[in-house]
């Protein structure tokens, strides 16, 4: 009996912790094949992406706002995550007029879409194993 009340605790103690979200970082398919520079994703100020060409990496998050950017501090989106539910980032340099208007960009993309994008990408892990 009593070890039948505390396993009765102790689930309900784990299915009362929200299920994390998860935001998987992503190289944009269009990226030059020549370009060989990585291209950095960060979550909430630290960077948790450093993607070549052709590879993701996906970051188990807390519910509730973050931020996710590229390089560009003041290009950053909000994001609501809710518990069990996937994000897809799509970070990339979007090259201007003689290299002098690149902007470091992070995109929000639809799950179908980005399923896509990433199908054969290489998953690699998350920068310090976040």
């Amino acid at each position: 009996m009593k070890a039948s009340l505390i396993a009765l605790i102790l689930s309900a103690v784990a299915f009362a912790q929200p299920q994390p979200g998860t935001v998987v970082f992503y190289n944009s398919p269009n990226t030059y094949r020549e370009v060989s520079y990585h291209i950095q994703g960060y979550l909430d100020g630290s960077q948790v992406a450093n993607l070549k060409r052709n590879e993701y990496c996906s970051v188990q998050v807390e519910p509730g706002k973050h931020t996710v950017r590229s390089k560009e501090k003041n290009r950053a989106l909000m994001l609501t995550v809710e518990p069990g539910k996937t994000y897809y980032v799509r970070v990339e340099l979007k090259h201007g007029s003689f290299a002098l208007t690149n902007v470091w960009l992070a995109t929000l993309i639809d799950p179908q879409q980005a399923e896509r994008d990433i199908a054969g990408y290489d998953k690699v892990p998350a920068v310090g194993n976040k």
